[in-house]
């Protein structure tokens, strides 16, 4: 009988284990969408304005859509790890600008 009921008491934590080792990731990712899902970046900010982001880029070979750092979002605006909270258009330009490698 203490058998069996280490048996189930063992089978019940691997199986809320189990459960937990998707679940967490699953919300992580959600979390992150969710945080970067805003509105776009205001070039007023002191954020921006510290990167000197602006709104169009001035050279059409860098620009937020073929930066490093830019992960698209959808097809004309995407995330920046230095923008959080808000949106990056494909189209700016900051001067924290990198060639995607």
């Amino acid at each position: 009988m203490k058998n069996q009921n280490i048996n189930r008491q063992r089978r019940q934590f691997l199986t809320t284990a189990g459960a937990a080792a998707v679940v967490i990731p699953v919300t992580a990712l959600v979390g992150s969408r969710v945080a970067y899902s805003a509105d776009m970046v205001d070039p007023k900010s002191a954020q921006a304005m510290a990167l000197k982001y602006i709104a169009k880029s001035e050279t059409e070979s860098q620009t937020c859509g073929n930066c490093a750092l830019y992960t698209a979002a959808g097809d004309e605006a995407g995330n920046c790890p230095l923008f959080q909270g808000a949106q990056v258009g494909k189209s700016a330009w900051c001067s924290a600008w990198a060639a995607r490698g």
